[in-house]
This record gives structure tokens, C-alpha cells and sequence, in this order.
């Protein structure tokens, strides 16, 4: 057995045997690259005829990953409830920004000399914020 004021490491938490918890794992929220399909069903005009098509990208957005520390502690002022700090790695900023589309399809034929342009949303930066539902 330990003594008091001893602290023991497990599974990235250390354990105080005065019953006290404290965390060494960082928050490793983040702001990270990834690739994405899109597609976007548009109205264009092809050979001076106006056409409904499907369009297709591939494009590397910004996606928010990874962890937070949250706790939840009893609360002795309103028994049995919790005391919740809850946090949640999402996007602190978003920005648009415009994108071509890299091949467009009608009736399962690809129009050559088609390429569109559409707008998508990613996030700026990430971080670690209350989470909300």
C-alpha cells in the first residue's frame, strides 16, 4: 500500500492516495489537414443549353481533432447533483472559401470544359470550448 502524499500513474492519469485526481494528459485538440470528396448537384450551361449536373472534387479542408479534459465532480452545496466542466474540441473561427470542381456529369457523361466553381466552410483554428448541445 502507499503512503499518503505518494502519487501512482495509470493510463495517463495520476492517482493521489489522498484521493485527490489530477491529469497528466495534455488536451490535444487541433487543427488538422484532411482530404475530402465533395459533390454538388448544379445548374450549368453547356453548349448553350441549360443542363442539371452532379460535380465532383477532391479538396484538403481543415477538420478539428482530438481531445479535451472534462470533469464532472459531485457537488456538495446541491447533493446529488454533478458539477460538470465539460469541454469539447470543435472550431473557434470558420471561414468560406471558393473551390473548382473538378469534373461534372450528365446522365452519367462527363462534360468536358465544365468546371464550376462552389463555396465550402472549414474551420480556421481549433481549440478546446465549453461544450454546448
Amino acid at each position: 500500500m502507499a503512503k499518503s502524499g505518494v502519487f501512482l500513474t495509470f493510463l495517463g492519469v495520476v492517482v493521489c492516495v489522498q484521493g485527490r485526481l489530477f491529469r497528466t494528459s495534455p488536451e490535444t485538440c487541433s487543427t488538422e489537414r484532411t482530404e475530402m470528396d465533395i459533390t454538388r448537384t448544379l445548374t450549368v450551361t453547356h453548349e448553350g443549353v441549360l443542363k442539371t449536373v452532379d460535380c465532383v472534387a477532391r479538396v484538403s479542408v481543415n477538420e478539428c481533432e482530438g481531445s479535451c479534459l472534462s470533469t464532472a465532480s459531485p457537488n456538495v452545496h446541491t447533493y446529488p447533483d454533478f458539477k460538470k466542466d465539460c469541454k469539447c474540441c470543435k472550431e473557434g473561427r470558420l471561414v468560406s472559401r471558393q473551390i473548382a470542381l473538378q469534373e461534372c456529369y450528365s446522365n452519367g457523361v462527363v462534360l468536358a470544359g465544365v468546371q464550376p466553381t462552389t463555396s465550402i466552410t472549414e474551420p480556421a483554428d481549433c481549440d478546446c470550448f465549453p461544450c454546448t448541445n
